[in-house]
């Protein structure tokens, strides 16, 4: 299974060849809103464009402002956007560069929820980790600029976005915010449109947490570095097989019960 590039783009950096873009990416996302009344001037253009030249999936994000309120950010949203489109297939996320209002964030993704009738995705840096687990996440980490397992920000998260200067064809200027997912597009079209994802979760995780504690007797002074390194050694199995559950779960039955 190869990894996908899916990249941002905003009105500063345009997608203006779609040919080109296709031939990196099926797949794109694009700035449409902020706070209570902004859209994006690129948006509009960014939707047909995705939509004339054949793209699989577009994703559109909206920028939080902190401190406004909840609901009438994502009215805004929901405005913008009107119908979600099948062709290609649309989503909505919340773009939260800061902030921990996480109340807040989910008054809006439900509120989007209801109105669009797709789960809204979340975006965000570290201060998203591990909150939130019932919502798609896409977490910002820039820790090399190579699509790398090891870098891989945690398990559970959809989207990771590892550079902001990624060389893509047919934008300008030449490069741009780029993410990886790990998977297929046909994959991550059927999560976005709300099937589970062949990935660990965060119940998965704790799971062969408990699991491996058990076995290995960690707790008790017996076996700690045993636990610690049978514990790494599954989480880099999960990661050089994407995360396939299959392929984890049976690993966790080798293990002594």
């Amino acid at each position: 299974m190869s990894d996908l590039l899916i990249i941002d783009v905003n009105n500063a950096r345009r997608v203006v060849d779609w040919d080109a873009f296709k031939a990196f990416s099926p797949i794109a996302i694009a700035k449409m809103t902020q706070g209570t009344t902004f859209v994006a001037k690129s948006f509009a253009p960014h939707r047909d464009g995705a939509a004339e030249h054949g793209l699989r999936a577009f994703g559109a994000y909206h920028f939080w402002e902190p401190g406004r309120d909840p609901v009438a950010q994502a009215d805004n949203a929901i405005r913008a956007l009107g119908d979600l489109r099948d062709a290609p297939l649309e989503w909505l996320i919340l773009d939260v560069e800061t902030g921990t209002e996480f109340a807040a964030y989910e008054a809006f993704c439900k509120h989007a929820d209801a109105a669009l009738g797709r789960l809204t995705w979340l975006y965000g840096g570290k201060q998203l980790k591990g909150v939130m687990p019932h919502r798609p996440r896409w977490i910002a980490r820039y820790k090399n600029h190579t699509p790398d397992p090891r870098f891989q920000p945690g398990i559970g998260e959809v989207l990771w976005q590892f550079t902001d200067k990624h060389p893509v064809p047919g934008v300008k200027p030449k490069t741009a915010d780029c993410s990886v997912f790990r998977g297929s597009a046909d994959d991550l079209i059927t999560f976005i449109r709300g099937g589970r994802m062949a990935t660990l979760d965060n119940e998965d995780l704790a799971a062969i947490d408990r699991i491996v504690r058990r076995a290995l007797n960690e707790g008790t002074g017996v076996g700690q570095a045993s636990w610690a390194s049978t514990s790494k050694a599954i989480l880099g199995q999960a990661q050089a097989n994407h995360n396939d559950l299959a392929t984890i779960r049976r690993l966790i039955d080798l293990l002594p019960k």
